[in-house]
């Protein structure tokens, strides 16, 4: 893999970030009372069986983060300006 060294504290430090708007983006809080009336399913209910799919989600989002740090690498993308630009079109202001 070509000498590619992952930032673990950055791909852990991102899943964490995910798991927490993700948990908050479904909570009362936010928009977690739509959510439950529109998909017809109940706040609340099996909390006992939560924990796996949640792990899952957990493992699921690692390996998201750690992919998009090896595409960032393979882009050429050191710092966040150059991660931008590489998905920027050609001409787009500010970018030179």
């Amino acid at each position: 893999m070509d000498g590619f060294m992952v930032n673990w504290v950055a791909v852990i430090v991102a899943s964490l970030v995910s798991f927490v708007f993700g948990w908050l983006w479904y909570s009362p809080m936010l928009f977690g009372g739509t959510w439950s009336k529109l998909s017809g399913m109940k706040m609340g209910g099996d909390k006992e069986g939560m924990w796996m799919p949640m792990v899952w989600m957990f493992v699921a989002t690692l390996a998201l983060a750690y992919v998009l740090s090896y595409v960032l690498h393979l882009m050429g993308a050191m710092d966040m300006m150059s991660a931008f630009k590489g998905q920027m079109p050609p001409g787009f202001p500010g970018m030179k």
